[in-house]
């Protein structure tokens, strides 16, 4: 056995055993530029084997949780009525008192606070981003409950859905539970 097998054999053995006497997190910092981009593809690290073992977080990946405004910045819409409009973004949204009337919903995963707000014909909602991913999660934890495979969803498009009210609802309160600083 040459030198250099040995001693990459030792380093090998080494790293190994002080991952698993380790209880630290490995922290693998994420790459600014596109992940769709296939340049960007031969930029990234590739972690075969080992594991996360006993550790208080297994693996975790700097910059991918996605960061959102406080929702105490965000301006305070009171008395509006929101009507036929095609793109109407929930994220960073406080309205108070609001009616909303064959409306298209976009949520992606941002704070908002819809105070005495009321929903009147077909309300459709699209989910982009960090909330389409949700979706697809809660899909694939149900699926796992239900020991049930569950299919993907097309990666980079919106998840779209719709709801129409068979009858006036009350007007009702919903705020996200993360909304910033408090």
């Amino acid at each position: 056995m040459s030198k250099a097998t040995v001693a990459v054999c030792g380093f090998i053995l080494g790293a190994c055993c002080a991952f698993l006497l380790s209880n630290r997190t490995q922290i693998v910092a994420a790459s600014t530029t596109n992940p769709q981009t296939s340049e960007s593809n031969s930029h990234r690290n590739v972690f075969r084997g080992g594991g996360a073992f006993g550790a208080t977080t297994g693996v975790l990946i700097e910059g991918a949780i996605p960061r959102f405004i406080a929702l105490e910045e965000a301006p305070i819409f009171e008395d509006f009525t929101i009507s036929g409009a095609s793109n109407q973004p929930l994220d960073g949204l406080d309205c108070r008192n609001c009616t909303f009337n064959d409306t298209v919903l976009t949520y992606s995963g941002g704070p908002y606070n819809l105070e005495k707000a009321q929903f009147l014909g077909t309300t459709r909602w699209i989910l982009k981003g960090a909330a389409a991913n949700t979706f697809a999660f809660l899909q694939l934890m149900n699926g796992i409950s239900k020991g049930v495979p569950t299919a993907s969803l097309a990666p980079n498009k919106p998840v779209q859905r719709k709801a129409t009210a068979k009858k006036v609802l009350p007007k009702m309160n919903f705020t996200a539970p993360y909304i910033g600083q408090k």
